[in-house]
């Protein structure tokens, strides 16, 4: 899905501030959480990013599909008491390089047909993979959160 809803020139941040963080949302029904990855320019216009399993079907998930939406308009979007956030980056520089480059690899991670796995390659990888491609370290799980998949680098 091409990211800022296929309007890149209106998306990029070519002079301001980036944030990113990773987010996460409990998964309904299970102890566990989804990661996503959220960039924030200064005008407040924010994407997720994610990945997802193809099918909603518990042992038959199917392929690793991924998203780029408008948050909140995206299915990131939970409510209030069921978010916890990151931070990855929280820098003077532009977000438009960091969204172009999120972009190519939501790209590339779905043109693999990658098997979505529960406790293996899954949507909390996606997250990991996303900040490792823009040159960024996963931070730390915030507390309580449990995101199997989801690597916090060093």
């Amino acid at each position: 899905m091409p990211m800022f809803g296929g309007d890149p020139i209106n998306g990029a941040d070519p002079t301001g501030l980036c944030r990113i963080d990773v987010g996460f949302r409990r998964v309904l029904g299970s102890p566990w959480f989804h990661g996503f990855v959220l960039t924030t320019d200064p005008s407040g216009l924010q994407m997720a990013l994610s990945g997802r399993p193809e099918r909603f079907i518990p042992g038959f998930w199917g392929r690793i599909v991924t998203e780029g939406a408008p948050y909140p308009e995206s299915a990131e979007y939970p409510g209030p008491e069921q978010r916890y956030f990151s931070n990855a980056l929280d820098d003077d520089c532009s977000c438009e390089p960091f969204n172009s480059e999120l972009q190519e690899t939501v790209d590339l991670i779905e043109a693999t047909g990658t098997k979505y796995r529960l406790r293996g390659l899954n949507s909390n990888t996606v997250a990991t993979l996303l900040l490792i491609s823009v040159g960024l370290s996963a931070p730390p799980l915030p507390p309580g959160v449990s995101a199997p998949g989801y690597v916090p680098g060093p």
